[in-house]
């Protein structure tokens, strides 16, 4: 089940990567689903996410941005697994 969860969140963040570039930046709402997927599925993406949280404040700074407007569901598996300051 965790390999299905993995090929999905790719393909979403994959898809929200392709669309990020268009003229209305319409990826933005599919990166962080995605994100939150493989986040859910995957203990080294997880480890990894949370290291460049660590190392890059604005990249963290940025995804605390995204998690307050997204919806819980989302958002929440993001921060639990990812958050430097929730060890």
């Amino acid at each position: 089940m965790d390999w299905l969860l993995i090929a999905l969140g790719l393909l979403i963040t994959g898809g929200g990567l392709v669309l990020f570039v268009s003229p209305l930046p319409m990826g933005f709402a599919l990166i962080l689903p995605g994100l939150a997927l493989l986040v859910i599925a995957s203990d080294r993406v997880a480890r990894f996410v949370r290291r460049r949280r660590e190392h890059h404040p604005e990249f963290d700074e940025r995804l605390k941005d995204a998690e307050q407007i997204m919806p819980d569901e989302v958002s929440d598996p993001v921060e639990e697994r990812t958050d430097p300051k929730q060890t």
